[in-house]
């Protein structure tokens, strides 16, 4: 019998846990950052956080996870066992850059480089005082206090950065001012410790002077290929000389600026490129970067931030809680994805900055992490989207190793597509074939919200009939019903291990057929017939189940009403949307959601509350939407897979939750025909939200809405007419962008400002 484990939380609860955070985070914060933390700009704390609960910071090309170092800790800075899940602080990791074979001994993993801008300091009472990462600008500041007993009495501040605009740069900042007395202290560098990189690179670590001025480098070499037909990869580090030790006085203060240039084998045009020559490439930026100013160089990061990473983001009043949890959630995804089309990747399950679960690619990367980017940014979406069609090749080998036509997705990959299976794990590479499922629904999001059908009818189509190809070859007659089946895989809930007859998986099969039907329709192009037949009729019984109150879906077949460890059937009614009655979609949720844990994992909680929303059953949505919190752990809201532990800092549900305020309490959604939005205010005492930007076919326009009205504003004129009901559809873009709402009063200057309670926005598309 399954345990029920369900926290329903009040708006007062969640009211007290809000002002509870508030509360231990802002003693001891300086004052100048109380307002940037209280408007929700920033993550602070004024507790020396574990390194697992550390922020981390990149911009997509860089990353790794800083904290409030003082002493050596060398407990912090050790490097685990390859894929565990308790990071440390050590190097810094780069897109695309790995070590390793794909398979289980020697396992490929994102590479550990040093990272020259995360420094600890060290010296007579020095003490940590507080830390913040901006939001906003994604510059992390470490305040460290300093009291001797010989009089001395300082406050010092390190910073650093990972530059948006220049992305092979790095900033670091040492600046400190003394009331008293004359102070000193050391400066260490965590990343260039040896034993962070050995492991990973054949490197050379040296001096090296020119012009008058000296610069340390790193040049070194990956030891592992991920396969026997891909090459291994090189980096050359070089940057500004640093100090050993530093001291200030009162009459004195200290304020020093340090930059290092990152350059990689994997940057368009520089894959031929040597140790040295990286070397060379990167001594003439850094040296192109020496009459920048710093105060230049941090304007330049914010006005790119402000027009990539922050474009879409969200403002929310009357919860500074929830403004972090959304701002924070947002930051650490983009600060782990760029929009260079020339680099396509994926994003791994804890970003960039971690090698937790090895920095590999999953249904996470489709699932959980592209739909918020692609609705904000979708310049960011593009090179996920790209990603697939990268390891297509592999993918069609793969199949064809097992027997299947078309191309059958590694269910964990890096660089190439090949399988990269955990130790003990290779069965999943095998059976968790839901995975490509998903990837042709993410195609067929992308192409909803883009309109590219150029992509469509090239790269689109190559993957996506693949996809189809695969499926139609593993698709069998179910023998009692008569419809359309998958034998022998292991479903989104990955406890169940290998079954028959998964729901979900069956589901998503046909709809992927369904899928390369349509874009066959569009191009003219020739499918097999049987695709219709496949896609028609999928096994998706309803049983009477233990405990239930009518039929539901089971899992797959022989399911008995036992626990599962994630959302699965759920995900019929969000995202996939998948056709049913609303009291067969009620029950579903109703069942599966008493069988989830509490301390599963956090992927199912958010898709689970849209789902409710979407039913209008707001009550156990909030419920859902309040557990994300239990997840967000420290002053720096770093997110774990579990609330007891697992992967950090935990993209998957960071995209899980911004999925929830934007798909879930915004209510926007997408099909074939139409983009549409029914806003709602998420719980909590919020009393406004303000999505900056969304994308829609090319045209961009902000939503601000409260429980009074909702406003949208755009710029310029959109090729087709917004109402609250589909209407006549049009691609003349001289007309203006025009809302019609159900009274049939018509708004057509911007802003407009519909009531609430009138309007569900649809956009329609010819």
């Amino acid at each position: 019998k399954a345990t029920v484990s369900v926290l329903y939380w009040t708006p007062q609860t969640m009211s007290t846990l809000c002002s509870a955070v508030l509360l231990s985070t802002l003693g001891g914060l300086p004052s100048e950052w109380v307002a940037e933390y209280e408007s929700g700009n920033a993550v602070a704390s004024a507790e020396f956080s574990a390194a697992r609960d550390a922020p981390t910071i990149g911009n997509g090309f860089v990353g790794w996870r800083v904290g409030p170092y003082i002493g050596p800790g060398p407990a912090d800075i050790d490097i685990p066992p390859l894929g565990q899940q308790d990071p440390r602080v050590g190097g810094m990791h780069a897109a695309l850059i790995y070590n390793g074979y794909h398979n289980a001994s020697t396992p490929s993993h994102r590479a550990h480089l040093p990272a020259p801008t995360n420094i600890w300091l060290s010296g007579e009472g020095l003490n940590f005082a507080a830390s913040k990462l901006n939001l906003e600008s994604g510059l992390y500041t470490n305040r460290s206090k300093i009291e001797t007993a010989s009089g001395c009495s300082a406050t010092v501040d390190t910073s650093q950065l990972a530059h948006r605009q220049h992305m092979n740069l790095l900033l670091l900042r040492i600046n400190g001012t003394a009331s008293s007395g004359q102070c000193s202290f050391g400066v260490n560098a965590i990343g260039q410790l040896p034993h962070v990189v050995a492991t990973d690179f054949k490197f050379q670590n040296y001096t090296m002077s020119q012009s008058g001025s000296n610069y340390s480098v790193f040049q070194g070499t990956t030891l592992l290929a991920e396969t026997n037909y891909s090459g291994l990869s090189s980096v050359g580090i070089v940057c500004n000389e640093m100090a050993s030790s530093f001291s200030l006085s009162s009459t004195k203060p200290l304020d020093v600026v340090y930059k290092c240039v990152v350059k990689t084998t994997a940057e368009s045009g520089q894959g031929g490129m040597s140790e040295n020559e990286l070397v060379s490439a990167a001594l003439k930026q850094l040296v192109g970067f020496e009459n920048s100013t710093y105060v230049d160089l941090l304007e330049q990061n914010l006005e790119e931030m402000r027009a990539t990473a922050g474009l879409g983001g969200i403002e929310v009043t009357g919860n500074a809680t929830v403004a972090r949890a959304l701002n924070s959630s947002l930051y650490y995804l983009t600060s782990s994805v760029r929009g260079e089309v020339d680099a396509p990747f994926g994003l791994s399950g804890c970003g960039l900055a971690s090698d937790g679960y090895f920095g590999r690619i999953y249904w996470d990367t489709e699932y959980f992490q592209l739909p918020p980017l692609l609705l904000l940014n979708p310049k960011f979406a593009s090179p996920i989207i790209k990603y697939r069609k990268t390891c297509l090749p592999y993918a069609k080998k793969q199949a064809a190793w097992f027997g299947f036509e078309g191309s059958m997705f590694s269910w964990e990959s890096s660089v190439t597509g090949a399988p990269c299976n955990s130790p003990g794990a290779a069965f999943f590479n095998i059976y968790e074939q839901h995975l490509n499922g998903d990837v042709a629904m993410a195609y067929q999001r992308y192409f909803r919200m883009t309109n590219d059908t150029e992509w469509l009818r090239t790269d689109g189509w190559d993957v996506s009939q693949n996809i189809c190809k695969f499926w139609s070859s593993r698709l069998t007659k179910h023998q009692t019903s008569g419809n359309w089946t998958v034998l022998n895989v292991v479903p989104p809930d990955e406890h169940a291990g290998v079954r028959n007859s998964s729901v979900y998986t069956n589901v998503v099969a046909a709809m992927s057929l369904d899928w390369c039907i349509k874009i066959s329709e569009m191009f003219d192009f020739e499918v097999p017939a049987i695709w219709k037949l496949q896609a028609k009729s999928p096994h998706a019984p309803l049983v009477m189940l233990p405990n239930a109150t009518g039929p539901v879906h089971p899992e797959y077949e022989g399911y008995n009403g036992g626990s599962v460890n994630q959302d699965d059937v759920g995900l019929l009614v969000y995202p996939l949307n998948w056709n049913l009655p609303r009291d067969v979609a009620l029950r579903d949720l109703q069942y599966y959601m008493a069988r989830t844990p509490a301390d599963g994992m956090f992927t199912g909680d958010s898709m689970y509350s849209i789902a409710e929303i979407q039913l209008q059953n707001y009550t156990l949505a909030e419920t859902m939407w309040n557990a994300a919190f239990l997840h967000q752990v420290g002053g720096y809201n770093v997110w774990r897979e579990r609330e007891s532990g697992g992967a950090v800092n935990f993209l998957t549900g960071a995209g899980g939750f911004l999925m929830n305020m934007l798909y879930g309490w915004c209510g926007a959604r997408v099909t074939d025909t139409d983009f549409s939005l029914n806003p709602k205010l998420p719980p909590g005492g919020v009393t406004e939200v303000h999505i900056r930007s969304m994308s829609y076919m090319g045209a961009t326009f902000s939503v601000r809405y409260d429980d009074k009205s909702t406003r949208i504003t755009t710029d310029t004129s959109l090729p087709f007419v917004i109402t609250d009901k589909s209407t006549r559809i049009t691609t003349d873009t001289s007309l203006p962008f025009v809302i019609t709402d159900s009274r049939g009063e018509k708004y057509s200057t911007s802003p407009m400002v519909l009531p609430a309670g009138r309007i569900q926005i649809v956009i329609s598309r010819q």
